[in-house]
């Protein structure tokens, strides 16, 4: 397995690079977060590369990262994403949790069962739209809004329509086109 991190803070990561090379013993390359990031990475292997990328980063380049988002542990502070701001023996259990993780586990069986009326009001919620918007756009209450956000934020662990919005982008709810 090769790792590939893409940020554009240099203490970060030769930081990760180390902890990577020493408590993993896998080949860790950085790489500047540059629009040609794309072309500089070598994806022929596909199975045997994970990418570490700052959440900027996987944002301006989404196209390129949501097709590969089972193999991409996003660097953050909000949740769900990897953070590097935690004692080292945390952040080294963490890591080996995520990379052994995407060994070989397929995306539908990593992430939360939602149903198909939950992930209509996740992509409402992600695009901005207001629980009155929602219910009107779906034809339901706004009762029944609010109780699938419930649901939605009891699943995921995630509670600020920002945070929903970041988990959406990340898991392919929303394609690129959409978001501008």
């Amino acid at each position: 397995m090769r790792i590939v991190i893409v940020t554009a803070d240099t203490a970060r990561a030769v930081g990760l690079r180390w902890i990577i090379n020493h408590y993993f013993e896998l080949e860790a390359n950085v790489v500047a977060p540059i629009a040609s990031v794309a072309s500089e990475i070598d994806d022929s292997d596909t199975g045997a590369t994970v990418y570490m990328v700052d959440a900027d980063v996987w944002c301006s380049m989404a196209d390129f990262f949501i097709p590969r988002r089972q193999r991409t542990i996003v660097i953050g502070t909000r949740a769900g994403m990897f953070s590097t701001v935690q004692s080292e023996g945390d952040m080294v259990e963490e890591l080996r949790s995520r990379i052994d993780g995407m060994s070989a586990i397929a995306v539908e069986q990593s992430l939360p069962g939602l149903s198909h009326r939950e992930v209509e009001v996740l992509r409402h919620i992600a695009l901005g739209h207001l629980n009155k918007e929602i219910a009107d756009a779906l034809g339901i209450s706004i009762n029944t809004v609010l109780s699938h956000r419930k649901n939605i934020t009891a699943k995921l662990g995630i509670r600020s329509a920002s945070g929903l919005s970041v988990y959406a982008m990340m898991n392919g709810y929303l394609s690129p086109v959409e978001i501008q």
